[in-house]
């Protein structure tokens, strides 16, 4: 999957999958938090912070990442960046835009 909410199906999809399963990228956080530093931490972006703040430990648990490492996850979401309002709205995001905004 490309995005992280889809982690949220991630448990039930890996129980009816015959084949391994990847419903977002941040099932790669364990793999992460095993290569880095003790003082590295790893920029999530989102779409909506606030939507994903509240099931960050669940998440990062179902991934293979402790409670006590949630910390080195920090999320900050991209809803306040001009022209990614499309997100919300279902349309085609002008990236160029975006990235301006990034900028």
């Amino acid at each position: 999957g490309n995005c992280g909410f889809m982690m949220y199906y991630q448990c039930f999809a890996r129980h009816i999958a015959q084949v391994p399963v990847f419903m977002s990228a941040l099932i790669q956080a364990a793999t992460m938090a095993a290569a880095m530093e003790p003082a590295d931490r790893v920029l999530i972006l989102t779409a909506n912070a606030a939507t994903l703040q509240p099931g960050k430990d669940k998440l990062l648990l179902e991934s293979g990442i402790q409670m006590t490492n949630s910390e080195k996850f920090l999320i900050r979401g991209c809803e306040k960046l001009a022209g990614f309002d499309a997100v919300a709205n279902a349309e085609r995001v002008d990236t160029i835009r975006v990235q301006k905004a990034i900028s």
